[in-house]
């Protein structure tokens, strides 16, 4: 309601003949109203946010203190120190994974040239040993990044010994080898996984 509204009820009042001694009476109560309307639409679009229960201004509940931001810090630290060797673990084994099931297509690619010769010798570039020129040289086969150089250990007419040399950041996990008799080594342990 706007401020002629009250004007024009106080003239009617006045214009009707009302009792002129009410008429100031009427006006004022009017007057009230108005100012009393007029500050609840303004408490309404400014309505003050404090924090009831500690008593502190608006001016303190904005930001997060440094004491609390410290506390995030330290707790996401320590997640990180607990979850980040577990992780890089998990790479590693899928490295590890990966490359042996290159070195078993090296041993398939191996029989292949012995079905096609008659013999294991001549498998690896420029001899009997060294890398493979009948399969890839690395692991991973795709990518630049490698993990895993594939060489040719020993070869002969009914034998070989296949060797993953780990490279890189690979080198802690170890190597692994195959043999043609299907023997399976995986650094200093008897076969290719932890449980053995």
């Amino acid at each position: 309601m706007d401020a002629n509204f009250y004007h024009n009820v106080c003239n009617f009042a006045f214009d009707s003949k009302f009792n002129l001694l009410n008429r100031p009476l009427i006006c004022d109560r009017l007057k009230a109203i108005r100012l009393k309307s007029f500050y609840s639409v303004i408490a309404r679009q400014q309505k003050p946010v404090s924090n009831v229960s500690i008593g502190k201004p608006l001016r303190y509940l904005r930001a997060f203190t440094l004491i609390e931001l410290l506390v995030v810090l330290v707790i996401v630290a320590i997640l990180t120190a607990v979850a980040y060797p577990s992780y890089m673990s998990c790479v590693r084994k899928s490295r590890r994974l990966d490359a042996q099931a290159v070195l078993q297509g090296l041993a398939l690619a191996m029989e292949r040239h012995y079905t096609e010769r008659g013999s294991y010798l001549g498998a690896a570039i420029g001899g009997d040993s060294g890398k493979p020129a009948v399969y890839a040289q690395k692991s991973p086969i795709d990518g630049s990044q490698v993990y895993y150089e594939l060489k040719i250990v020993s070869a002969n007419f009914n034998q070989y010994v296949l060797k993953a040399v780990a490279v890189a950041s690979q080198q802690e996990d170890g190597d692994l080898t195959l043999s043609s008799t299907g023997v399976r080594s995986w650094g200093d342990k008897p076969c290719w996984f932890g449980d053995c």
